[in-house]
């Protein structure tokens, strides 16, 4: 059973995709595949938890420690709505 093939429609990709492959001693599909790698890393970083950032941040320096309880700074800065007036 012959392995997926791979089609790129757009000839900016294509002919970016062929320079790459040629610069780097690769295949078409090789390029492409370490292009969709790198963008899914790429994306999956901008989707960090807040939580996986702090640990990230103490994980470079465990000497630095924030103890910031946002729930406490939401509720302080808080004001209720006062409403549409009706009348």
């Amino acid at each position: 059973m012959p392995g997926a093939q791979l089609s790129i429609r757009s000839e900016r990709a294509k002919a970016a995709a062929h320079r790459l492959a040629k610069r780097h001693r690769r295949t078409v599909t090789q390029v492409v595949e370490m292009a969709l790698d790198a963008f899914e890393k790429a994306d999956a970083r901008e989707e960090e938890s807040g939580r996986a950032f702090v640990e990230r941040l103490l994980q470079r320096d465990p000497d630095d420690t924030i103890d910031i309880d946002l729930e406490e700074l939401i509720r302080e800065g808080r004001e209720p709505h006062q409403g549409i007036d009706l009348e």
